[in-house]
């Protein structure tokens, strides 16, 4: 009936204890305003015609209280009537735990002076902004590393730089100079480290078994192998449908790039990677080591450049 929604008032109150409530006498539907600060839409939307089927409710029978009426007049707003305010607040609990730890996470990538713990606590952090949907805090810095630099751009390093951009959140792009072409990584300082962790341990540990497999008979073609062994990693490790969080995290850092470094000028953009080999008993090999490889540390020293 519109009489009761002309005669009912919304309120917002600073407390964190209750989500929401109706309140009777003054015909009052009161949120906390920590809760719809921090909470998502739906589970807004969904205490908010809790409390308007109370006032619903109250409005048909001069009472309210979690009944058969109270769960018709929920049916009626379109809530289902086995919705709970305890499951929102436990869902908030748990996501202000994930919240906390990436503030300790990124605290530490910060912090540390061990190469391996702040790449370990920067993937632990963005992971956790995966799930809980965190925005990255803004920057005002950003770090240059370059990844690798060569005459040509193989396709195995077109690969590494989606690679390191999807898991580490860093911008990668390829910088035409005059001695060559670089894969160059912008990011913050833990972002870009992280990025130099990963390719350095990948690159060891794929140097590695390419050698063994060659001492042992084999032929192996090393840019199908190392094609075939990013592919495989980031099959492993890259979700698209839960890659918001370092999708927006590399935005960012492409952002700082070209306003920091290339005054809005970027001269080679990071591209798709195809393969330009057809060695594919090399690539089959690659495919298998990358599938089962879980990168270790290295200690390889980091080359950085940052500008405010």
């Amino acid at each position: 009936a519109p009489a009761i929604y002309e005669s009912i008032f919304i309120a917002s109150i600073p407390d964190d204890k209750k989500l929401g409530y109706f309140e009777q006498e003054q015909r009052i539907i009161v949120l906390s305003e920590p809760f719809t600060e921090r909470a998502s839409w739906d589970d807004v939307s969904s205490v908010f015609l809790h409390e308007l089927a109370h006032a619903l409710d109250y409005h048909r029978h001069g009472f309210t209280g979690h009944t058969q009426l109270f769960r018709t007049a929920c049916r009626d707003l379109g809530l289902s009537p086995e919705f709970s305010k305890s499951t929102v607040q436990i869902r908030i609990e748990e996501t202000e735990g994930k919240r906390e730890k990436i503030r300790k996470l990124m605290a530490l990538s910060d912090s540390s002076t061990y190469e391996n713990e702040a790449a370990e606590a920067i993937k632990k952090a963005q992971k956790l902004m995966l799930e809980t949907g965190e925005e990255p805090e803004a920057k005002e810095k950003v770090y240059s590393t370059v990844l690798y630099l060569g005459k040509k751009t193989p396709s195995w390093v077109k690969a590494l730089g989606s690679y390191v951009r999807h898991t580490c959140g860093v911008f990668a792009l390829f910088d035409k100079e005059d001695d060559g072409v670089r894969l160059r990584a912008f990011g913050s300082l833990e972002e870009v480290e992280f990025a130099v962790y990963l390719t350095s341990s990948l690159m060891e540990a794929a140097d590695r078994e390419i050698s063994i497999l060659r001492s042992q008979g084999s032929s192996v073609s090393r840019p199908a192998f190392l094609y075939a062994t990013l592919v495989a990693l980031q099959e492993k490790t890259y979700d698209e449908a839960n890659s918001t969080a370092v999708m927006n995290i590399s935005k960012q850092n492409q952002d700082l790039a070209n306003r920091l470094f290339y005054d809005s000028k970027l001269r080679v953009k990071s591209r798709r990677s195809r393969p330009s080999f057809s060695d594919y008993g090399s690539y089959e090999k690659g495919h298998a080591f990358g599938s089962d490889l879980d990168v270790e540390g290295s200690h390889q020293q980091k080359l950085l450049t940052g500008k405010d």
